[in-house]
């Protein structure tokens, strides 16, 4: 202990003189501390940035004024000219001004795609995923959105727009704010629509997400919902290829064999009704679609290539199109 505190005190005129008078290399840079992020951890960074030239140093002038537990996130710009003492002091105690993000969640995006854009506020892709997965954080953000139950995954909760993020929020005031908007669109309107249709908002999202990757014509939204509302009541099978790439994520255009027989709730083809919960996070145009659907005969539809479909009423019909469309795919030729 003797040693130390000898080390500290011969150290402390040293230490001192290159915290307040040397200039390292000029320049700004761009420094963002994660929430939570370890003082020993954002030291060495520190000084691979070389904005600090010793991270002993440092260390020890921390200590002597008790900062070395007290580092704030943010997202800071130093100058590399900038005095330790400097640094030190804006890291500990004054922290970093306010920085916004802005970032787009697309139409149709799914938790792993949403969960890398969060990386530019701090978050780590990994950690959003398991927060969004998880039963107890969802009981928890479940007071954000009213209408909506306990659903095992966020998967289609967070809907689809462009919000503006501060540097270090929290995963829950993130996932909060985005619920709030899936809420919002659930005007009083939808909401007595769906209660006359005896649907749950996770029904709605489900059969919506479907609606959403199938689409690609607005138009069609309301034909293919027609189609699926059609199914759901006479108890056949969905047969929806997107649930099926959901569960083996990957996007196959035309299914092989295999897949079709995957042993999985969410495969569509061999269990009848709505998959277990949502595959994408879909717009209001498919919330809305799933909702009114077209009174239609069809009990079919398969995509032409050209973002349409052919749809068909019987089995037979929906075959033939299937080669027609075959055939167009083969000959190079679309319509």
């Amino acid at each position: 202990m003797k040693k130390i505190l000898i080390a500290i005190f011969l150290l402390f005129p040293i230490t001192l003189f290159y915290a307040l008078f040397r200039v390292p290399v000029e320049g700004p840079v761009q420094f963002p501390v994660k929430r939570g992020e370890d003082f020993r951890t954002t030291m060495r960074r520190l000084k691979r940035e070389h904005i600090i030239r010793d991270t002993f140093r440092f260390l020890v002038l921390a200590r002597i004024f008790h900062l070395d537990k007290k580092s704030k996130f943010g997202f800071y710009t130093f100058k590399r000219d900038l005095p330790e003492i400097n640094v030190l002091l804006r890291l500990t105690v004054k922290g970093a001004p306010l920085k916004e993000f802005s970032i787009r969640i697309p139409e149709g995006s799914t938790l792993k795609n949403i969960a890398p854009l969060f990386s530019k506020i701090g978050i780590e892709p990994d950690s959003f995923l398991r927060y969004t997965e998880d039963t107890v954080f969802i009981k928890k953000v479940k007071k954000c959105c009213n209408l909506m139950d306990t659903p095992s995954t966020l998967e289609g909760y967070l809907y689809p727009d462009t919000y503006i993020f501060a540097y270090g929020e929290s995963v829950y005031d993130v996932v909060c704010k985005m619920l709030r908007r899936t809420c919002s669109v659930f005007d009083s309107t939808l909401i007595k629509r769906m209660h006359d249709m005896d649907f749950s908002m996770h029904e709605v999202l489900t059969l919506a997400s479907l609606i959403e990757k199938e689409a690609m014509v607005d138009s069609e939204r309301y034909i293919i919902s027609g189609v699926f509302h059609n199914r759901l009541r006479r108890g056949i099978p969905l047969a929806s290829n997107p649930t099926l790439n959901y569960i083996l994520d990957k996007n196959y255009g035309w299914l092989p064999r295999w897949a079709i027989r995957t042993k999985n709730p969410y495969n569509t083809y061999i269990h009848p009704g709505l998959p277990p919960g949502p595959i994408c996070a879909p717009s209001k145009k498919s919330i809305i679609a799933a909702l009114w659907p077209k009174k239609v005969n069809y009990l079919y539809f398969v995509a032409r290539g050209d973002g349409t479909h052919l749809f068909a009423r019987t089995y037979r019909e929906h075959k033939k199109n299937i080669q027609y469309v075959k055939r167009l795919m083969f000959s190079g030729r679309s319509r």
